[in-house]
């Protein structure tokens, strides 16, 4: 569920526990709002083995980059921050790894 704090964006996306994408979120809106900084939040449960994550984005929805990645080590959170990237939809992804992975993203 996206909750709109003013020009601030915040999703949390359910639980992941393989190689998979958090919740698709739509950060720009002509004439409502527009973000180009992220702030993603990996908290990982559960872990086995290192767990590479990142924040795609798109401006069409189809095809998707690599904004940012990251990597967790252990259990417990992990964040990873984006500037001056604008784009109109991202997505957390869990790349690889063993464990649990909920995504939590802030847009503005």
């Amino acid at each position: 569920m996206v909750s709109y704090f003013q020009d601030t964006l915040v999703d949390v996306s359910p639980a992941i526990n393989a190689a998979g994408f958090g919740n698709l979120t739509e950060v720009a809106v002509n004439n409502l709002f527009s973000t180009s900084n992220y702030t993603l939040i990996a908290v990982v449960t559960n872990f086995s083995s290192n767990i590479s994550f990142q924040l795609d984005g798109s401006i069409d929805n189809v095809s998707f980059v690599p904004l940012a990645t990251g990597t967790a080590t252990g259990n417990g959170p992990v964040v990873i921050g984006i500037s001056g990237r604008p784009v109109k939809w991202v997505r957390p992804r869990f790349v690889s790894g063993a464990g649990t992975v909920v995504f939590q993203l802030a847009a503005n």
